[in-house]
């Protein structure tokens, strides 16, 4: 999954995209630690909990949002298929 995400951030960042996006977000259930940790080894910062924002069989929930910044993808030591 790291592999597949890495590559749709490389082109969602490339200058190859529809236009020039300057930040993914992606939400995760809080406490989903495999889907947290997969977004902090990517360099996504957590911005906290998003309350009540998904709606899901006939419940709210609370989400945990991340981010990441083009500059901080861009700052980052390239893996060796992005060289």
């Amino acid at each position: 999954m790291t592999e597949a995400l890495r590559a749709v951030i490389d082109f969602a960042f490339s200058d190859g995209f529809f236009f020039a996006l300057n930040r993914i977000e992606a939400q995760t259930y809080l406490y989903s630690e495999p889907s947290m940790s997969l977004l902090r080894k990517l360099g996504f910062q957590d911005e906290g909990v998003r309350r009540e924002v998904y709606y899901w069989k006939n419940q709210f929930h609370d989400m945990r949002c991340f981010s990441l910044l083009r500059r901080d993808w861009m700052d980052q030591p390239a893996p060796a298929h992005r060289r």
